[in-house]
């Protein structure tokens, strides 16, 4: 795995859609908070420093304001269709680290892309596992557009859209990816041993409640 913090995370390693274990009634012990600023964690992310904070009120992620000032590009996020097919196919091949399913089988699920000048630079996949809750599938960024916020907007498109409980899975060694997500306000909840093959590993699974 390229170690690029945020953006080399094309991740959450189920080998198919038969083989997504829900996490349905997982649930953190002591109740859950919204995410606060990610301070140094988000300064790693981003050489724009975008943090993440929560408005509870508005019921969605908002900006911080280091990140209202950045020049760093924006990127159109948009339902993914069968046209994008192709171009996703193109970016799980490049990144060894993501969910290698079938490119069609997404389409069954809830599939959005990044794009900036109708080029797509990168993917997400998630699926709503009961009421309230969802399962961030996989997330890709093309090599060439990684490190310029395409997995953070990719990602805070998905939350501004959902109001409950979202879980995903991140192999243990994963270190970018687990900061990546930190600084997004997700907490780690629990871990499965010998969750992943090839090569054989614990996957630590992480929360995240959308307010």
């Amino acid at each position: 795995m390229e170690h690029r913090v945020g953006e080399a995370i094309g991740f959450c390693g189920l080998s198919g859609p038969g083989d997504a274990k829900k996490l349905t009634g997982l649930k953190k012990a002591g109740g859950t908070a919204c995410p606060t600023n990610s301070g140094q964690v988000g300064q790693a992310v981003s050489p724009a420093n975008p943090g993440f904070s929560c408005n509870c009120a508005s019921r969605r992620p908002i900006p911080t304001d280091d990140e209202k000032r950045s020049s760093v590009p924006q990127w159109r996020v948009r339902a993914g269709e069968p046209a994008d097919l192709e171009a996703i196919a193109a970016i799980q091949s490049a990144s060894p680290e993501a969910a290698l399913w079938p490119p069609g089988d997404y389409l069954q699920y809830d599939l959005r892309v990044a794009e900036r000048q109708r080029r797509v630079a990168g993917f997400l996949v998630a699926r709503r596992t009961a009421e309230g809750e969802a399962e961030v599938l996989n997330l890709a960024v093309a090599p060439e557009f990684r490190r310029q916020g395409v997995a953070r907007a990719l990602m805070r498109a998905f939350l501004h859209g959902f109001q409950g409980d979202v879980f995903l899975e991140v192999r243990s060694s994963n270190l970018s990816a687990l900061e990546f997500y930190k600084s997004l306000g997700f907490q780690e909840l629990t871990l499965r041993t010998d969750y992943y093959e090839r090569p054989p590993e614990a996957a630590i699974v992480m929360k995240f409640h959308s307010c």
